[in-house]
This record gives structure tokens, C-alpha cells and sequence, in this order.
């Protein structure tokens, strides 16, 4: 019994002396059993006791499962913590989310659940809730989560801590088949080249095409020319290390026709300068000529005279009505700006008839010129500039010439001002 205890007997037992009933001692037990009882702290409560052992079995178990689960993919994530606060209790709600790797759909949710008297809350008329990690929306004195590496303390003597495991998980990777694609153009002109490679790559696969009946082509990216007409398919085989096909994909071109050379170059020799006719002779063509003096021109009939002596080469080009062009070259060997015969013939024999030499086309152009004649091996026979001097026929020292041919030069300046040179031969056929 306690000294207050004492003092209160001490105060009845004084009361109590001018009273017929005399004090009896039992009577106090009898007594202190009606007086109320002292209220026992919470913390030595049962129910409090109760309720921590639980919260720490949970724990137990929770951190128990999280660890024998290598392969679970950790996401914890706070769904919802309400503190409710009553007359009596406050409710902690915290759900642990785990998404198993091996299963897309299996989920691991556990919830812990803490009940707490109202003795440790200062405010029981009021209801707090803790929004989620992240949450912008936060309002009076609501106080917002924050990572899940921080320890955060909503009330007294409750401590909320999550932490974070970092393992090392082994992740079987499949390899996807590549798809057999590539590109292609609908339609193209004969022999244009075209360039073929597949869309998808893999180094783990080979790759082989086939263009119509040839044989297969066993590369990863290819270039050629198409020549057949018409519709041509071509085929790409995605085939694995032992030669089984993963995948194939077949496409069909369009090869148009080529137009045709039809085309007519000729030298018109009856005129006195280097003359050439150029004509296509396809209506339904076109065409353009580059004479290779740089000169052009896509006429379909064209006449054309060079400059002067030399071996041009002739670029047309022709364009069909399904714009598919092809480029011909022709090489055009031209003497000189004029077109003076090579070979000629006379009789000197003194009859009057073809008994002199001098090329024809000297009398015709007017320009000045100096004409030698020697014999096959380079002998000197004569030199005449002036076309009332023809060669007779007659050796140096005067004597006659044989039967035989004999090699005439002529060098003259044309009308264009270009320094020229000719030459042929010239046959006396006296026997």
C-alpha cells in the first residue's frame, strides 16, 4: 500500500472515531475493491503487444519471400497509404508490387496493416492521407512520399523505411527470324542496272538471290544489269547455318525495250567539201547527235560538214516513247575539209585523151596548193602549184614514166584558214 493509500486510511480512521460503529480494517479492502482502477499505459497493453508481433511476422515474411525470389522484378511501388485516425485507431495500408519475370501475369501483392490506439495520435478528429510517391497535387498539410531510398515518419513511433535491392538477373534473349524484304522498283529500261539488298540484316544468317531460271547467287547484296524483256522475278532466301530457309520473298520488274539503232550515216561524195548526211530513220523516236566536234543537233535528218582533217567520233543517243534511251557511237574518219578524190588513173601516150594528171576537186576549190608526185619508194618525179601544170607523165630526166602507180601529195590552205594536207595515188596504165 502506498503513502497516499495511507494518508486517505489515516483521514477515514479519523472521520470515523466519533461514530457508534467501531472501524473495522477489513472493511478498507472491501472499500479499495469498489474504488476505480488506475488506468495501465498502452505500451503494456495486450493489444498493443499483439499487434506489434503481427506487424513484425509480416515483416518477417515479406522480406523472407522478397529474397528466395532472385528472379522477381522488384517494382515497389506505393499504392496507397491512408493514416486514419478515430476515437481508436489508425490504419497504415502500404502494397508491395512484384511482377514475377517468368509469368506476365503473376503478381505478388502484400499488404501490411497496423492498428494503432488513439493514445499516440495528438489529433483523433482528424483523417490525414499520404499521397503517392510523385504526386504534385498536395494540399494544406498533406506531406508527399519521398523516394524509395528515404525513411519517412508519418506519426509518432511509426517509421516507415523501403529499400531498394539491386540483383543480377539472367535474361534468355531470343533472336528474331530477319524478314525477308527488300526494295524494287515496279518497272525499269533493258540492261539498266539495278542494286539488290535485303532490309533486315543478320549476321547469324546467309542470304542468296535468284533472278528468273539462273542459278542462285549466294551474296548478301548484289548489282546487275536485267536484259530479258517483259516481267522478271527475283527472289531473296534468308537460310540458316545449315542451309534451311528461314524465310523467302519473291518480287516481279518490268523491263522495257530498248529502241533500235535505225539510224543511216552516209558521205554525200558529190560535193566538194566533207558532206555527211545524218538521218533517224524511226519516226516514232528521238534523237540527238554530238558529232564529236562540238557540234550537236536532234534533227531527224541533219547534214554536217567537219572542219578538217580527223577521226571524229559520232555520239547519238535515241529515246523511245517509253523513255528508254540507248547511246550509239560511230567513229567518222574525215580526210580534210574538202572531199578530193584518193585514186586516179591516166593515159600519157599523147592522144588527146587523159594524157595529164592533177586532182579535180584543185580546180573546183581555188585555194593555193603545191602537188608532188614520187615514185613508191619516195622518189622524187615533180612538184606543181598551180592547176595549169598538171603532171605529164614524165620521169625528172624527161623520160616516160612506167606502168605502175605512183603517190601524189597536196598541201593547201582551206577557206577556214586551216593548213591541210592530201594524199593518194594516181596509176599509169601505158604498158
Amino acid at each position: 500500500m502506498n503513502k497516499e493509500n495511507n494518508i486517505f486510511e489515516n483521514a477515514i480512521r479519523k472521520s470515523l472515531e466519533n461514530h457508534e460503529a467501531p472501524y473495522d480494517a477489513s472493511a478498507w479492502a472491501s472499500l479499495s475493491a469498489k474504488l476505480p482502477k488506475a488506468a495501465t499505459p498502452f505500451y503494456k497493453t495486450n493489444w498493443f503487444k499483439g499487434g506489434v508481433a503481427m506487424f513484425l511476422l509480416a515483416t518477417i515474411a515479406t522480406v523472407a519471400l522478397w529474397d528466395n525470389n532472385p528472379k522477381v522484378e522488384r517494382d515497389l511501388q506505393l499504392v496507397d497509404n491512408t493514416v486514419s485516425t478515430n476515437e481508436n485507431t489508425i490504419e497504415t495500408n502500404v502494397v508491395f508490387n512484384n511482377t514475377v519475370s517468368e509469368s506476365k501475369d503473376n503478381v505478388v501483392d502484400e499488404k501490411v496493416n497496423d492498428n494503432i490506439t488513439k493514445n499516440n495520435i495528438e489529433n483523433s478528429e482528424t483523417k490525414k492521407t499520404i499521397p503517392s510517391t510523385g504526386s504534385k497535387d498536395v494540399k494544406g498539410d498533406e506531406k508527399p512520399l519521398k523516394t524509395m531510398d528515404e525513411s519517412v515518419s508519418q506519426t509518432p513511433g511509426i517509421l516507415i523505411t523501403s529499400q531498394v535491392i539491386n540483383e543480377t538477373e539472367n535474361v534468355s534473349i531470343t533472336k528474331e527470324t530477319p524478314t525477308a524484304d527488300f526494295t524494287l522498283a515496279k518497272e525499269i529500261c533493258q540492261n539498266s542496272k539495278i542494286h539488290l539488298r535485303a532490309n533486315d540484316f543478320s549476321e547469324d544468317a546467309s542470304y542468296s538471290w535468284k533472278i528468273n531460271d539462273l542459278d542462285e547467287i549466294k551474296v548478301e547484296s548484289i548489282s546487275f544489269e536485267l536484259e530479258k524483256n517483259g516481267v522478271n522475278k527475283i527472289t531473296l532466301f534468308i537460310k540458316d547455318s545449315k542451309g534451311k530457309v528461314l524465310a523467302k520473298t519473291t518480287k516481279e520488274i518490268f523491263v522495257k525495250s530498248l529502241p533500235k539503232n535505225n539510224v543511216e550515216i552516209k558521205m554525200d561524195k558529190n560535193s566538194i567539201k566533207n558532206k555527211y548526211n545524218f538521218e533517224l530513220l524511226d519516226a516514232d523516236n528521238t534523237i540527238v547527235w554530238n558529232f564529236g566536234d562540238a557540234k550537236t543537233s536532234n534533227e531527224y535528218l541533219v547534214t554536217h560538214t567537219f572542219d578538217s582533217k580527223n577521226i571524229y567520233k559520232c555520239n547519238y543517243t535515241i529515246t523511245n516513247k517509253d523513255g528508254c534511251s540507248v547511246t550509239h557511237e560511230k567513229a567518222i574518219k574525215v580526210k580534210g575539209y574538202y572531199n578530193i578524190r584518193t585514186a586516179y588513173g591516166f593515159s600519157p601516150d599523147n592522144d588527146g585523151r587523159n594524157d595529164n594528171f592533177i586532182p579535180a576537186e584543185l580546180k573546183i576549190i581555188n585555194q593555193p596548193f603545191e602537188m608532188t608526185i614520187q615514185s613508191r619508194s619516195g622518189v622524187f618525179i615533180y612538184k606543181t602549184n598551180s592547176v595549169d601544170s598538171p603532171w605529164n607523165g614524165n620521169m625528172i630526166d624527161g623520160s616516160k614514166s612506167s606502168f605502175g602507180t605512183y603517190v601524189w601529195t597536196v598541201t593547201l590552205t582551206n577557206e577556214l584558214g586551216v593548213k591541210e594536207v592530201y594524199q593518194g595515188t594516181v596509176t599509169n596504165v601505158i604498158n
